[in-house]
């Protein structure tokens, strides 16, 4: 798709039969920022990626069809480009892609490209007892979950900005067993454990003062579990360690 972004609307059809709101907080919702808006019809469970070149500071955000912020990316390869890699979409419906500028009275040419995928990439299997020795870097997009619910952990959002690689894994647990997941590596480590419903069952930055990560999980549910590796500042990577035990 070659598009111009010089106009303060392009409306689509949506719930209220126009175009709709950006989620509140964010700052290129205001006045001053141009933006078109595209829909996509999505499967349930589908993975899009999105991505946008463009001549002007470039934001992609991809929202739901609830209203909710799936995810977002700015700059991606290089100060102008951005792109939104693997993103899961919770459910079949109609979602919105959202094209704007970094900045407040930016406008120019752009080309946006939509791909889809009918699954994810594949996870890892990991067992209890198991170490994995991996690395981070370029091309690792695990992807996380679709909309956000309260509870979910802080970062999740900057998680799922492609400056951030991730690895996947997974493993089944019963409700008892405990789950102890531990990272370490030179750089900064963040970890999550998603539970079978898609939610953060835990997550943790910094163990023990360290800049490794832990998670102690008593698990609840039933289930393959995922395990996410990634890191704490974005475009940060290199060799880690996974270690994974558990006691029924």
């Amino acid at each position: 798709l070659g598009h111009v972004l010089g106009q303060a609307m392009a409306l689509v059809g949506g719930p209220a039969g126009g175009q709709p709101p950006l989620p509140p907080g964010i700052p290129r919702a205001e006045p001053g920022h141009l933006r078109d808006v595209y829909t996509y019809e999505v499967r349930d469970g589908e993975t899009l990626t999105v991505e946008l070149e463009c001549e002007f500071d470039g934001y992609l955000y991809l929202i739901d069809s609830r209203g909710q912020l799936i995810a977002e990316n700015n700059d991606y390869g290089n100060m102008r480009a951005a792109r939104i890699a693997n993103a899961v979409i919770p459910e079949a419906g109609e979602c919105w892609i959202v094209v704007t500028t970094y900045g407040a009275g930016q406008q120019g040419a752009y080309r946006l490209s939509i791909g889809a995928l009918s699954a994810a990439p594949t996870d890892t299997p990991i067992a209890p007892g198991q170490t994995i020795e991996g690395t981070l870097e370029p091309g690792d997009e695990a992807p996380l979950p679709g909309a956000l619910t309260s509870g979910h952990a802080p970062m999740l959002v900057a998680h799922r900005h492609n400056g951030h690689f991730r690895d996947g894994f997974t493993v089944t647990a019963q409700p008892g067993d405990t789950l102890e997941a531990r990272v370490e590596a030179t750089f900064d480590t963040y970890l999550y454990i998603f539970g079978p419903d898609g939610r953060v069952a835990a997550w943790n930055d910094n163990s023990g003062g360290t800049r490794n990560s832990m998670i102690d999980l008593s698990v609840e549910q039933s289930g393959v579990h995922r395990i996410i590796v990634t890191s704490y500042a974005p475009q940060t990577g290199g060799p880690y360690t996974l270690t994974l035990s558990a006691q029924p």
